[in-house]
Formats: C-alpha cells, sequence, structure tokens
C-alpha cells in the first residue's frame, strides 16, 4: 500500500469525508473502535478462505483456484482500507506511518529476545 494513500480524504468512508476534521476525539475514538469491530469480522472472512483441517486433504486452497484466490485477496483489500480509515481517524498521516512502520522492523531486527535473530545465517 502506497501510504500516502492515507492523506487523500478518499479513502475514508463515503459519509465522513466532508466532516472529518470536525470530528471531535471521542467521535474519532468510537469511529476507531467501531472499525476495529469490522477489522475483525474482515479478518475472520479471510481466514475462511484458507483451509483450516490439515486431516482433510479436500479442501481448496486459494493457491488451487483462481476464484478463491481472488476471493481471498479482495477481503485483504478490506482490511487494508478499513486500516487506512483507522489511520485516518486517528489522524495519522503517511509520513507517521511510515515512521512507525520503519521504527518496528528496526527494532524487530535488532531485538535479541527473538529466534529469528539469535541464529542468522553465516553466524
Amino acid at each position: 500500500m502506497d501510504f500516502k494513500q492515507l492523506d487523500d480524504e478518499r479513502t475514508v468512508n463515503c459519509e465522513l469525508r466532508d466532516s472529518l476534521s470536525e470530528l471531535t476525539n471521542a467521535q474519532r475514538e468510537a469511529l476507531i473502535i467501531s472499525t476495529l469491530g469490522h477489522i475483525q469480522e474482515e479478518i475472520v472472512e479471510f481466514r475462511q478462505h484458507w483451509p483450516r483441517r490439515s486431516w482433510r486433504n479436500d479442501e481448496v486452497s486459494p493457491f488451487d483456484s483462481d476464484k478463491k484466490y481472488d476471493d481471498a485477496l479482495t477481503e485483504f483489500a478490506d482490511i487494508i482500507l478499513l486500516l487506512g480509515n483507522v489511520a485516518k481517524y486517528a489522524k495519522y498521516d503517511a509520513e507517521i506511518v511510515t515512521d512507525a512502520i520503519q521504527k518496528k522492523l528496526k527494532y524487530n531486527q535488532e531485538r535479541s529476545d527473538h529466534k529469528a535473530n539469535l541464529q542468522r545465517p553465516g553466524d
């Protein structure tokens, strides 16, 4: 995702575009909580596209069906779009989000409590 799109008012729910800057913090908090609930629903819908029972070999994976793959991708897109809405409600712009992601990735690479960081190839 190009996080610069977070700065575009068109990414937010249509009914809020004109009034987003006028929302109170309490209204923003309510929208964040509500949208997080929608994200949870979309995550469940996305999860349902992936085989869940390892003992069954007749479940179709999105990797086995173009339609199932596209359906899963659509659910994934819903999650990303809703996360963009949360960012807007929380007053996070593209620069803030990009910086936070870069800091988190750097932190994860350096933290000693991650098994992945204890033994790297070539060490």
